[in-house]
C-alpha cells in the first residue's frame, strides 16, 4: 500500500506546507528520472522558480512531459513557449461543442526505477496554486505498489490520447486566434474583472471571514532577473511591463517587487526587494515623502513589476 499524505487547505497560505517546495525537493532527488505533469492551467512564475531545478535535471538526460489545459485563456504564453523550448514533450488538451467543457485536472507524477510519488489534488501549476491559494492534495509516495503504479500510467496514457502534441506552428496558430494570451495581457483582464466587482458587496451584510497571516510568494531567483538597460524615463511617460519571461531571458540586472495592494488602496512593497537591493532606493524614491504621495503610482508604473 502506498503512504498517503494530504495537503490541507490552510498549509500554503501560512507556509507550513508548499507544493513549490516538494516539487522542487523531488526535481533533486535521484531517485526520479521522470516527471509528468497533467494541469489546467500553467503561467511562467513557478517555472521560472524551478528553472535551476529543471535545467539540472534536464542535464542530467531526465525527461519531463507536460500536458496543459488552454480553456478560459489559464494558461499563458510565457509558460507554453518555455515548455515547448525545454520540456522532452508537451501537450494540451481543449474542447469545444455542444457542452464546452473544460480541462480541469491538477497531477504531477515522478517516477523511478523502484519508486513513485503522485500529487493528485487541485493545484495549478501558478504561483496561487503552487504556493499562496487554499488548495489540496493526496501525496500518494509508493516504491512496491505496481497496481497503483499502473493506474497512474493508464490515467497519464489515457489523458495524452485525448490531447494534441504542441509545436511552434500550432501555438503561433492558438496565440493568433487568441487562445492564448501573454501575461500581461492576462493581468489586465484580471484587473478588468476585479474592478467590476470592486463595488459588490455580500448579500449578507455583516459576514466577516476569519483573519489569516499570509507568508508572501518566494521571490524569483536573481539568476532570473535579467532584462536590458533603458534610459530613465520622466514620471509622465508610459511604458509596458516587462513580462516575467523577458526577464528570464534578457541580459542585464533588474528589479522584481512583490506589490501587495491593501483594501483602502494603499500599496506596500515588500521588504524582500529593499533586501535584495538597497541601492534601487536610492534612486528618485527618496522624492516620496509620505506613503499617500501621488508620485507613487507613476514610479511603480514605470518601475516595478507587480507579481
Amino acid at each position: 500500500m502506498p503512504k498517503i499524505s494530504f495537503l490541507k487547505p490552510i498549509d500554503q497560505p501560512s507556509g507550513s506546507l508548499r507544493l513549490l517546495n516538494e516539487l522542487r525537493n523531488n526535481l533533486s532527488d535521484e531517485e526520479f528520472n521522470t516527471v509528468r505533469m497533467i494541469v489546467a492551467f500553467a503561467k511562467i512564475g513557478p517555472i521560472i522558480k524551478l528553472e535551476n531545478e529543471f535545467q539540472n535535471w534536464i542535464g542530467k538526460k531526465k525527461s519531463i512531459h507536460a500536458i496543459f489545459g488552454i480553456d478560459q485563456n489559464g494558461t499563458s504564453k510565457e509558460a507554453l513557449e518555455y515548455a515547448l523550448n525545454h520540456f522532452t514533450s508537451t501537450h494540451i488538451c481543449h474542447r469545444t461543442g455542444r457542452f464546452n467543457i473544460t480541462f480541469h485536472p491538477k497531477i504531477y507524477l515522478f517516477s523511478g526505477i523502484t519508486s513513485t510519488i503522485a500529487y493528485i489534488g487541485s493545484n495549478n501549476l501558478t504561483v496561487g496554486g503552487t504556493e499562496l491559494n487554499f488548495e489540496s492534495y493526496v501525496k500518494l509516495n509508493n516504491s512496491e505498489d505496481t497496481n497503483v503504479i499502473s493506474e497512474l500510467d493508464q490515467l497519464w496514457e489515457q489523458t495524452k490520447n485525448q490531447s494534441v502534441l504542441l509545436d511552434k506552428t500550432l501555438l503561433n496558430h492558438l496565440i493568433a486566434e487568441d487562445r492564448i494570451v501573454n501575461e500581461s495581457n492576462m493581468r489586465k483582464l484580471s484587473r478588468a474583472k476585479l474592478s467590476k466587482k470592486a463595488g459588490i458587496k455580500l448579500s449578507s451584510p455583516g459576514v466577516e471571514f476569519p483573519s489569516l497571516t499570509v507568508i508572501p510568494p518566494a521571490p524569483l531567483p536573481k539568476s532570473s532577473l535579467r532584462s536590458k538597460v533603458t534610459p530613465k524615463k520622466s514620471l509622465t511617460e508610459t511604458t509596458e511591463l516587462p513580462s516575467e519571461s523577458t526577464l528570464a531571458s534578457s541580459a542585464a540586472t533588474s528589479l522584481v517587487i512583490q506589490v501587495t495592494p491593501h483594501r483602502n488602496g494603499e500599496v506596500f512593497l515588500s521588504k524582500l526587494a529593499v533586501d535584495q537591493n538597497p541601492k534601487f532606493f536610492g534612486w528618485r524614491l527618496p522624492d516620496i515623502q509620505h506613503p499617500r504621495s501621488p508620485l507613487i503610482l507613476p514610479i511603480l508604473k514605470d518601475y516595478l513589476i507587480q507579481l
